[in-house]
């Protein structure tokens, strides 16, 4: 092969390359109303936790939501832009489609915020005549949050998941009384679920689940490396009731969980 056909060659390949790059990035916009109770920009957050806790009191007796939109990186305003619509956001997130899955979470799942909305469209939010480029936008929840008393509120609007207590790859930990760990590789720390109380005779809402089957399904597992992030597992389950049920001499004992990352 000649210089003169490697070089074509090569400027062909380069020239298809950034074309698919570029196809790859191509985004519609969609353009969102300013909520100021429901949208906070970084530099209108605060670091001082009761601060916090007082603006998203606030915040809560506006939206009647369980979490908000925060945008932790944006360009400076510009102008002169002309949307054919300008939609709200929170009426856009604050749905079913959203929701962590269930009949009664309102929680917005984030990682559906990134897979249908921020990975599919560049976003702007209008505040007045000014337009916001929001560059990294994220949904954070309220909850744990605490009450004037330093007490943990927790959300209790949270459907149930239940799943069974297979010993061959859930087992009791034999220094930690009441923690249960998992036979897999782990990613960011040891996962580990916490009993909480026992239950007798709970209804069954949903089917019982294989948890080995659930998370080695979820996008949470690395196939490849055969590893699960322990983060966003726990940061997942947090939006849930979690029973583990298991049959001892013929009884079904339902044993409620919390799920916990211990970091080494």
């Amino acid at each position: 092969m000649t210089a003169k056909l490697q070089y074509i060659l090569f400027f062909c390949f380069a020239c298809f390359l950034s074309f698919s790059q570029k196809a790859q990035i191509k985004k519609d916009t969609l353009f969102f109303r300013f909520d100021k109770y429901y949208t906070i920009l970084s530099d209108n957050g605060t670091s001082d936790y009761l601060n916090w806790i007082k603006e998203t009191n606030e915040q809560m007796s506006h939206t009647k939501t369980n979490g908000y939109v925060y945008i932790n990186s944006h360009s400076a305003p510009v102008k002169n832009l002309q949307p054919k619509k300008v939609l709200s956001i929170k009426e856009y997130l604050e749905n079913r489609n959203f929701y962590f899955d269930g009949k009664y979470n309102r929680i917005v799942e984030s990682s559906k915020v990134k897979r249908f909305l921020t990975d599919k469209y560049f976003i702007f939010l209008v505040r007045g005549n000014e337009f916001i480029e929001a560059k990294n936008l994220e949904y954070a929840s309220y909850y744990p949050r605490r009450d004037k008393d330093w007490n943990v509120v927790e959300n209790h609007v949270k459907d149930t998941l239940f799943f069974k207590l297979d010993t061959s790859y859930i087992y009791k930990s034999e220094h930690f009384p009441g923690q249960y760990f998992l036979r897999e590789k782990e990613n960011e720390g040891s996962f580990f679920l916490e009993e909480v109380k026992t239950h007798k005779n709970l209804r069954l809402d949903n089917n019982i689940l294989d948890l080995k089957n659930f998370i080695r399904s979820s996008s949470i597992y690395n196939k490849s490396t055969k590893q699960f992030n322990v983060y966003r597992l726990c940061t997942y389950l947090y939006e849930y009731k979690i029973i583990l049920v298991r049959t001892k001499e013929n009884e079904v004992q339902y044993i409620e969980v919390s799920a916990g990352q211990a970091i080494e």
